[in-house]
C-alpha cells in the first residue's frame, strides 16, 4: 500500500475527521495529470486477477454548476476510469488486473479533465492498495509482509534470495509465532501449523535492535470520581497541582492516557475521549468539569513538523480543532458535548500560576456595581453589514438587561468602511478599568483581533475585574496555532489585566450562525442557566444550537466555539438581589424648594447589584418636619433589575414645612427579600425648604399705631433672598373692598419689607392691612392683620 500524505486538506468545516479531510497528495489541479508509480515486489505471474483500490479526494466545491469534477484513471493495463462528479467526496474505486498485466513497477495515471466549463478543479490522491501473489523471495534488508491461507496440516514455506549467514526473523501475528527458519542448503525455510485461520507472515533480514527501552507510564491518579479533572503535560505538572489545590480537582498525566487509551500513540486525541469513556466506565458518570491545561496545535501543523509536536502538550481533534468533539460521543453517537470543557493554552508553569491569580482575585470581589456592566461593539465592513450586527447586539442587550442578570449595557459601533477601526475612545478605557462582566463583540475578526481594534489587553488596568470575552468573528477563538498571540490567549493569559475566559470560534464565522449561538449564550447568563457556571452554560449553548441545526455548516459552528479559561468560573451572578440606595443617587427638583410651591419631587435612583427582583418592590420615604412632626410615603414599583429611576412628589404643607426637612428612604421596607447585604438599602438625607412667604410684623396684630403716618411693615420668610415680589394692602374694611382701600405692588430686596402708606391715621380707626406674593399658579395668598390708631396709645 503506499498513502500519499504530501498536504493537508480541510475538507467541509465540520470538525470530524471523513473521507475528504486529513493528509492527501499534492494537488491534481484542471487540466493536470499525476503518474504514480506502484511497486509490487516480487509478483507472481499466475495469471490471476488482482485487486487494486485506490482513492481520490475532491476538495473545491462548485454544485450550483452542476458536476465541476471529471476524472480519470489509466490503469497499467491501459484501461480507463473515467467518472463525472461534483463538490467535495471521496471516489474510492477497486480494479481488477490480471497479473500478466502487472509487473514490479508500474504506472497509474490520475487526470483532472478540462471539459466542464469549470475554473478550478482542486483534487488529490489518497492512496493505492494491492494484495497479489508474490513468490518469497526476499533480499537483504528487505521487509516484507505476506498472506498465507490457513491449512489443516503443516506448510513449509520456502524464501529465496537470503544467504545462510543472513537468517530472516520470521513473525506470525495472526497466530502469535515466532516460527523458527532452518536453512536447507540454498535457502531459508519455516514450518507453519495447522491454524484455523489465516497467517499474516512479516519477514525481515535481522533484528532492528531497540536505541532504548522504558517503562510505560500507565499511573492515573486514585481520586478519578472528582467533579474537576485537569488533563496536563508533565512539564506543567506542577502548575496545574496548584490550580487542582485551588478547585480540589484531579490531576491526570496526558501520557498515561497515550499508554493506556491510545496504544502508546503520542498525541492521540481519542486518548483523552477514550479516558472519559473509562470514567463513565468506572463511576456511572461523568465529571461535571475538563480543564485541558496545555498548549494544542492543530493535526495540520503538527503532524509533520517536530518542533510543533513537541510544543502541542496537550492536543485537541478534529479540524477545524474543536475541543468541544473530545467531549461528545462518550455515552451516545450524537455530537452534544456530555461534559464541560475547556482549556488555558499555555505552555509554562509561570502562566498556569498566573491565570490562577486572576481567578482567585476575581472570585473574592465583593459585590459591586460594576458587576452588572456589559460593553458591545458592532464592527461590519459596510451599511448593512454595520446595521445587521448592531440589530443582533441590541438583541443581546434586551436579553441580559431585563431578566435576572439585570445588567446595564454601553454600545460601541463601528460607522466607518475601513478594514479596522480604531475604538481607543477615554470612555471605553474608563469602563474596562472600573470593571465590566463581559465583552461581546460581532464583526470581522482574524486570530489577532477584530475589526474594532479596542487596544491591546496591555492598555487597560483592570486588575480583579476581569470580563468574559464573547467573539463572534473568524478565527479569534483558535488557540491552536503555531502562534501564542490570539486574540483569545493574549486577553486571558496575561497577567493582572484582561479577560477571565474568552469565547469565540476557532474557524470562519457566517454571522446568522454565530449570532444563533451567541442568543443561546444569552439566554443561558440571563435566565435559563443564572447563576451556573460559564463552562456549563456554553455547553448547554452548544447542546441547542445542534437540536436546531439544519447543516454540517450550522453544526460546526456549535462546535467550534472553544471556552479558553476555567469552565467553573461564575459571572458575577448571586443567588439574592441587593438593593443599593445611595446620597449621590439622590436630588430634589427644583434644587431650590421654597414654600411659594405647594409640591417639589424626590427624584432617586435604586439599584440592584445581585439578582433581578421580578416581582414587586415597595419603598418607604420617612419626612420629619422642623417641629419635629413625621410622615410618611409609600411606593411600589413591579421590578428591579439593574436600576430603576424614581420620580415621587411630596406636598409642601406650608404652615409646618419653611425649615430643615429630614428625609430618609428605605428600599424593601417590608423585607420582602433577603439580600447579599441588609444594610445598604436606606439613605437619608436633608432638604431644607425656604419660605417664600411675607410676614407681617408691624404694627403689630391688634396693635395700637401711634404715629401720625402709618407705616407697613413686612418681613421675608427667607431673609437672604435676593428679591421678593410682594403686595400691600390698607382698608378700613376686613373684606378690603371699600372706597378706602389702598394698595401697592412691587419687588423688594429681602429681609424687613417697608411701605409708606402716606396715610393720616384717623383717631380710633381700626384699620385692615394684608401682605402677599404669589403661589405657582399665579395666585396671591396673603397674610392678614388689623390694628387700631390711637395717638396717646401704645401696643
Amino acid at each position: 500500500m503506499v498513502q500519499y500524505t504530501t498536504a493537508f486538506q480541510i475538507g467541509d468545516p465540520f470538525p470530524e475527521f471523513n473521507d475528504t479531510k486529513g493528509w492527501f497528495g499534492s494537488e491534481l489541479g484542471l487540466g493536470q495529470t499525476q503518474n504514480k508509480t506502484f511497486a509490487l515486489p516480487s509478483i507472481y505471474n499466475n495469471s490471476s486477477n488482482v485487486s487494486i483500490q485506490t482513492a481520490v479526494i475532491s476538495y473545491n466545491d462548485a454544485s450550483a454548476l452542476g458536476a465541476n469534477h471529471h476524472l480519470q484513471i489509466t490503469l497499467p493495463n491501459a484501461a480507463v476510469f473515467d467518472t463525472i462528479f461534483y463538490g467535495k467526496t471521496a471516489i474510492k474505486k477497486s480494479f481488477s488486473i490480471n497479473t500478466s498485466n502487472l509487473n514490479e513497477t508500474n504506472t497509474f495515471s490520475f487526470s483532472s479533465v478540462d471539459d466542464l466549463g469549470t475554473t478550478v478543479d482542486k483534487m488529490a490522491v489518497s492512496y493505492i492498495y494491492a494484495e497479489y501473489p508474490a513468490s518469497f523471495n526476499v533480499a537483504p534488508n528487505e521487509f516484507r509482509t505476506y498472506k498465507i491461507e490457513k491449512r489443516t496440516e503443516n506448510q513449509i514455506i520456502t524464501i529465496e534470495g537470503l544467504s545462510e549467514s543472513t537468517p530472516p526473523v520470521i513473525f506470525d501475528t495472526a497466530n502469535n509465532l515466532n516460527p523458527a527458519p532452518f536453512f536447507n542448503g540454498s535457502d531459508w525455510q519455516f514450518s507453519l501449523p495447522p491454524s484455523d485461520k489465516d497467517h499474516f507472515i512479516i519477514i525481515q533480514n535481522g533484528i532492528i535492535n531497540a536505541n532504548y527501552i522504558r517503562a510505560a507510564n500507565t499511573t492515573l491518579p486514585s481520586n478519578l470520581n472528582a467533579d474537576f479533572i485537569i488533563i496536563t503535560h508533565p512539564s506543567l505538572l506542577t502548575g496545574a497541582n496548584n490550580y487542582a489545590n485551588y478547585r480540589n480537582a484531579s490531576v491526570v498525566n496526558i501520557n498515561s492516557l497515550y499508554n493506556h487509551f491510545a496504544y502508546g500513540i503520542k498525541k492521540h486525541p481519542l486518548a483523552i475521549r477514550n479516558f472519559f469513556k473509562y470514567l463513565f466506565a468506572e463511576n456511572g458518570e461523568l465529571p461535571q468539569y475538563v480543564l485541558l491545561i496545555g498548549k494544542s496545535i492543530q493535526i495540520s501543523s503538527s503532524r509533520n513538523n517536530t518542533t510543533y509536536f513537541s510544543r502541542n502538550l496537550v492536543p485537541t481533534i478534529g479540524y477545524p480543532p474543536s475541543d468541544n468533539l473530545l467531549a461528545s460521543k462518550i455515552t451516545s453517537n450524537n455530537h452534544n458535548p456530555e461534559l464541560t470543557i475547556s482549556r488555558l493554552s499555555v505552555e509554562t508553569n509561570n502562566q498556569i500560576n498566573q491565570y490562577l491569580s486572576k481567578v482567585q482575585e476575581l472570585e473574592n470581589q465583593p459585590v459591586a456595581e460594576w458587576m452588572k456592566q456589559f460593553i458591545h461593539f458592532g464592527g461590519g465592513n459596510n451599511e448593512s453589514e454595520q446595521n445587521l450586527f448592531k440589530a443582533y447586539i441590541e438583541y443581546y442587550r434586551s436579553i441580559i438587561e431585563d431578566t435576572l442578570m439585570g445588567a446595564k449595557v454601553s454600545t460601541f459601533l463601528k460607522n466607518s468602511s475601513d478594514p479596522i477601526q480604531i475604538t481607543s475612545s477615554d470612555s471605553i478605557k474608563t469602563l474596562i478599568n472600573n470593571g465590566t462582566s463581559m465583552i461581546t463583540l460581532f464583526g470581522h475578526g482574524y486570530p489577532g483581533g477584530f475589526d474594532q481594534d479596542i487596544d491591546d489587553p496591555e492598555s487597560f488596568n483592570n486588575q480583579g475585574k476581569y470580563p468574559l470575552m464573547l467573539a463572534n468573528s473568524c478565527y479569534t477563538g483558535n488557540i491552536h496555532t503555531t502562534l501564542t498571540n490570539s486574540a483569545s490567549e493574549k486577553w486571558v493569559l496575561i497577567p493582572d489585566k484582561g479577560a477571565i475566559a474568552f469565547l469565540a470560534s476557532v474557524s470562519e464565522g457566517y454571522p446568522s450562525l454565530l449570532n444563533k449561538f451567541s442568543q443561546e449564550v444569552y439566554k443561558g447568563l440571563a435566565y435559563k442557566q443564572y447563576g451556573e457556571s460559564i463552562g456549563e452554560i456554553v455547553k448547554q449553548s452548544a447542546i441547542t444550537h445542534l437540536s436546531v441545526a439544519s447543516s454540517n455548516l450550522d453544526s460546526a459552528t456549535a462546535l467550534d466555539f472553544t471556552l479558553h479559561g476555567d469552565p467553573a468560573i461564575v459571572l458575577n451572578q448571586f443567588d439574592q438581589p441587593d438593593v443599593l440606595l445611595k446620597n449621590e443617587l439622590v436630588s430634589v427638583a427644583p434644587r431650590e424648594v421654597t414654600t411659594a410651591i405647594d409640591s417639589f419631587a424626590i427624584k432617586f435612583v435604586a439599584r440592584n447589584m445581585g439578582k433581578s427582583i421580578t416581582s414587586n418592590i415597595s419603598y418607604q420615604i420617612e419626612r420629619t418636619f422642623p417641629n419635629g412632626d413625621d410622615t410618611a410615603y409609600y411606593i411600589t414599583r413591579n421590578h428591579l433589575n439593574y436600576q430603576d429611576s424614581i420620580t415621587f412628589w411630596v406636598q409642601i404643607n406650608r404652615q409646618i414645612a419653611a425649615g430643615l426637612n429630614t428625609f430618609s428612604i428605605t428600599a424593601d421596607y417590608l423585607n420582602e427579600y433577603n439580600e447579599l447585604n441588609e444594610l445598604n438599602n436606606r439613605v437619608t438625607f436633608p432638604v431644607n425648604i425656604k419660605s417664600s412667604s411675607v410676614i407681617p410684623v408691624f404694627p403689630y396684630p391688634y396693635g395700637i399705631n401711634n404715629n401720625d403716618t402709618i407705616i407697613l411693615r413686612a418681613s421675608s420668610g427667607d431673609p437672604f433672598i435676593e428679591e421678593i415680589y410682594t403686595k400691600f394692602e390698607i382698608d378700613t374694611s376686613s373684606t378690603f373692598n371699600s372706597p378706602f382701600k389702598k394698595e401697592i405692588e412691587q419687588a423688594y430686596p429681602g429681609g424687613v419689607l417697608e411701605w409708606n402708606t402716606n396715610i393720616i391715621g384717623a383717631e380710633d380707626q381700626t384699620y385692615y392691612w394684608r401682605v402677599g406674593t404669589k403661589n405657582e399658579n399665579d395666585e396671591w395668598e396673603y397674610y392678614t392683620r388689623s390694628f387700631s390708631q390711637k395717638s396717646s396709645g401704645k401696643g
